[in-house]
C-alpha cells in the first residue's frame, strides 16, 4: 500500500505544465554504456498469471500484471537469488491478488539466468476460496547466513474504498524458496470504533536476516502504523487534511522463526511525526539502524519548507529500546506525470533505499527522488552517505545521468534503489523519460549509474552508467491505478559478489499484458561478454539445489523482439504458455490509452489537470466509487 497518498497527503511541489518540445539532439548520444560493469541478456522472469482464474477478483484488478518486485541474494552461493512481486494489482485502495515468487540457481549465468515458473506464496494468496485476508502488498524477502529464506507482506481486507483489517505476515522457506511455511501474523488491526477507518492500519512493512547470526536464527522486521490523534476522528478531518502520526513497529526472531516476539512501538510519537518507509540494517556490532522518511508537522506545510527529512533510529540493544530520531538531508521531492499527457505516475513518493558497505557496515548509502537540482522542474535522484552509522550525511548529490539538453518532464527520473558490491562500487538504478518524443506513447527506460570510489563526488559517476531495458517501453501502457501509472513503490537490487543483480518492472503492450517483471546482471566487465541484441532461449524450470530440473521450455526475449501496438514502441512480450486466462473478466481491465482506461484521469478536472494542482491528487481511499474498489 502507498499510505503516503491514501493516508495523508505530502505537500509537494508540481512540475510544470506539458508544453511543446523542441529537440536537436541526437538520440543515440544518450545511451553508451559504461566500461566498468557489462550486462548479460535481459531475461523474462514473470509468465501468465499462475493464479486460479475460477476465483473472481474482489474489485477491479489489472490481470497478468506483474509490478512492485523485490530480490534477495543467497549469502552461502551468490548464484542462488529469490524473487517476489505482486500479480494481479488491483486498481484501487492497494495490493495485488497475491504475492509471487520465482528461484534460480544460475543468477550470474553469463547466458542468462533461468528462473522457476511462478508460483503464489500459500499464505500470501487470496485467489483461493476463502482466504484469511482479501488482499496482499509490500512484499519483501531476505536469505539468512544459513540458506534460509524469509518473505513478508502486507495483507488487508477492503470495505468500500478503505482497508478494514490490515496484517504484517512472514512466511519461511527452508528449501531456497520453493516451498513455504504457513504466515506467522506478527501484527493485525483494525480501526477502534469511532474512529476513521484506516487508524491504526499497517503498512511499508520490510525484513531482513541478521548477518552477525551465522546459524541463520536472527531476523527483523519493522513497518508503520497510523495513528490518529483523538481530536480528528471523523471522515471529513481527514479528507480536509488531518494530522496524523505513524509509529515505526519492530519485531525479531532468534529461533528460526518458531517465535516472534511482540509487536513494539519504537517511536511512540508524541508530536506529529511520521515514519515512513522504514528499511533496517544490522552493524557488525548488533546495532540496528533503521533509516526512514520523517514527516514533522501536520502536512500542511508548504512545499519545499524542511519538513521533509532522511532520519535514522538507532537501537544498540537488539530492538528493546531505541533512539530518537537522528535528522538528515532534507527530502525535496516533485510530483511524476506523464510529460505529455500530465497523467500522474505513481513513484514510490518519498520513499528511501539504502544499502550498508559490506566490509564496513558503518558507511551507509541512501538515494531518493528530489527536485532540487532542477530548481523543483522535475525529479532527480538524490545520493546521500553516512560514515559514522548515520549520525551525519554528506551533502545530497544527484547521481542519475539523465541528459540535462531535453525538456524538463524528459528528464524525470524517479524510483530509485541502491546496493553496493564486495568491492566497494556502489550501483544505483531507476527509470527516466529521455528517450521521449512527439510520437504517441512515453517511451521509458530503467538504467543503472555506478560509481567505484569518490560517491559524494558527482564527477565520480558520470561515466558509470548502463541502460538495463534493451528498448524503450511504454509506460502508459502499465496498470493505470487511481494515482497514474503504476509498476511498483520500490524495484529490486542486490549486490551479489562484485555483480548486481537488477529485478524491474516494465509495462507490457496492453490490456493482455500489462506488464512484467524483468532481471538482468550487470556483472565486472571482466567477467560477462555484452549482451546479444537477439532473442535468448531459457528453460522455465523448477529450480532446485540438487539440479534435477522439470523442465518446462518458453520463449524469453529481450526487449527489442516484438512491436508495441499503436506506439511506434518495441518490447519483449512473450508469455510461458501456463495458464490461460479467460479475454473478458468482470471489473478488469486497462486498456493502452489513459483515456480508455480511467476517462477521470485524462479529461479537464481529473489527473490531467490535477497533476499541476498538488492538492487535488488523491489515493484511491477518495475514488468516487465507479471503479468498484
Amino acid at each position: 500500500m502507498n499510505r503516503a497518498k491514501w493516508f495523508k497527503w505530502r505537500p509537494r511541489r508540481s512540475r510544470p505544465k506539458p508544453r511543446t518540445r523542441l529537440q536537436v539532439e541526437l538520440l543515440e548520444t544518450r545511451n553508451l554504456l559504461s566500461s566498468g560493469l557489462t550486462l548479460t541478456p535481459l531475461v523474462q522472469v514473470s509468465g501468465n498469471s499462475p493464479l486460479d482464474p475460477t476465483i473472481a477478483p474482489n474489485g477491479r484488478a489489472f490481470l497478468n500484471s506483474e509490478v512492485e518486485p523485490q530480490i534477495a541474494v543467497d549469502p552461502t552461493n551468490p548464484a542462488h537469488a529469490v524473487a517476489v512481486w505482486q500479480q494481479d494489482r488491483y486498481r484501487s485502495v492497494g495490493g495485488a491478488r497475491a504475492l509471487v515468487a520465482s528461484v534460480t540457481y544460475n543468477a550470474n549465468d553469463p547466458a542468462g539466468a533461468i528462473w522457476s515458473t511462478p508460483t503464489a506464496i500459500p499464505g500470501f494468496n487470496a485467489a483461493v476460496v476463502n482466504p484469511a485476508l482479501g488482499r496482499y502488498t509490500d512484499p519483501w524477502v531476505t536469505i539468512t547466513p544459513s540458506g534460509d529464506v524469509y518473505a513478508s507482506a502486507v495483507g488487508l481486507t477492503v470495505s468500500g474504498h478503505f482497508p478494514l483489517i490490515t496484517a504484517v505476515l512472514v512466511v519461511k522457506s527452508s528449501d531456497g524458496g520453493n516451498t513455504w511455511s504457513d504466515p506467522t501474523i506478527l501484527r493485525e488491526d483494525e480501526a477502534p470504533a469511532g474512529t476513521l477507518q484506516i487508524n491504526q492500519a499497517n503498512d511499508k512493512e520490510m525484513i531482513v536476516a541478521d548477518p552477525n547470526d551465522h546459524t541463520g536464527q536472527t531476523a527483523y522486521v519493522v513497518w508503520d502504523q497510523l495513528d490518529f490523534p483523538g481530536n480528528n476522528p471523523d471522515f471529513e478531518a481527514f479528507h480536509a487534511n488531518a494530522a496524523i502520526r505513524e509509529n515505526l513497529f519492530f519485531s525479531k526472531t532468534t529461533d528460526g522463526g518458531a517465535h516472534w516476539t511482540t509487536a513494539q512501538n519504537a517511536t511512540n510519537f508524541q508530536n506529529l511525526n511520521s515514519a515512513f518507509g522504514n528499511q533496517l540494517l544490522v552493524q557488525p556490532d548488533g546495532t540496528l539502524v533503521d533509516v526512514c522518511t520523517l514527516f514533522n508537522g501536520s502536512g500542511k506545510q508548504a512545499p519545499q519548507a524542511g519538513q521533509t527529512t532522511v532520519a535514522v533510529i538507532r537501537s544498540t540493544d537488539g530492538g528493546a529500546t531505541w533512539s530518537d530520531p537522528i535528522i538528515g538531508p532534507a527530502v525535496d521531492e516533485v510530483a511524476v506525470t506523464d510529460p505529455d499527457t500530465g497523467v500522474p505516475v505513481r513513484d514510490g513518493e518519498s520513499l528511501i533505499s539504502v544499502t550498508a558497505d559490506p566490509k564496513n557496515n558503518r558507511t551507509l548509502y541512501a538515494v531518493w527522488t528530489d527536485g532540487r537540482f532542477s530548481n523543483f522542474t522535475h525529479d532527480d535522484i538524490a545520493f546521500s552517505m553516512s560514515t559514522d552509522g548515520g549520525l551525519t550525511w554528506s551533502d545530497p548529490i544527484k547521481v542519475n545521468q539523465t541528459p540535462t539538453n531535453i525538456p524538463a518532464g524528459n528528464q524525470q527520473a524517479f524510483t530509485p534503489a541502491v546496493a553496493v558490491a564486495a568491492d566497494g562500487t556502489v550501483a544505483v538504478t531507476y527509470y527516466d523519460f529521455r528517450n521521449n518524443t512527439a510520437d504517441p506513447g512515453l517511451p521509458t527506460d530503467f538504467w543503472l549509474a555506478h560509481a567505484s570510489g569518490n560517491y559524494a563526488d558527482p564527477s565520480s559517476w558520470a561515466t558509470g552508467e548502463l541502460r538495463l531495458t534493451d528498448t524503450s517501453f511504454n509506460m502508459e501502457n502499465a496498470p493505470l491505478t487511481n494515482h497514474g501509472y503504476f509498476l511498483g513503490d520500490y524495484q529490486g537490487l542486490a549486490a551479489a559478489g562484485s555483480s548486481f543483480y537488477a529485478l524491474f518492472a516494465q509495462a507490457g503492450v496492453g490490456s493482455s499484458d500489462p506488464s512484467n517483471i524483468w532481471f538482468r546482471d550487470p556483472p565486472p566487465a571482466a567477467e560477462a561478454p555484452s549482451a546479444s541484441a537477439g532473442p535468448v532461449a531459457v528453460a522455465s524450470a523448477l529450480a532446485s539445489p540438487l539440479n534435477t530440473l522439470d523442465v518446462q521450455v518458453s520463449g524469453v526475449f529481450p526487449a527489442n523482439s516484438s512491436s508495441v501496438e499503436g506506439a511506434g514502441l518495441t518490447h519483449g512480450s512473450e508469455r510461458s504458455p501456463t495458464v490461460q486466462l479467460p479475454a473478458i473478466v468482470d471489473n478488469v481491465g486497462p486498456s493502452t490509452t489513459a483515456e480508455a482506461q480511467s476517462p477521470e484521469l485524462s479529461m479537464p478536472g481529473g489527473a490531467k489537470d490535477s497533476a499541476d494542482d498538488s492538492t487535488a491528487v488523491f489515493d484511491a481511499f477518495f475514488s468516487d466509487g465507479s471503479d468498484n474498489v
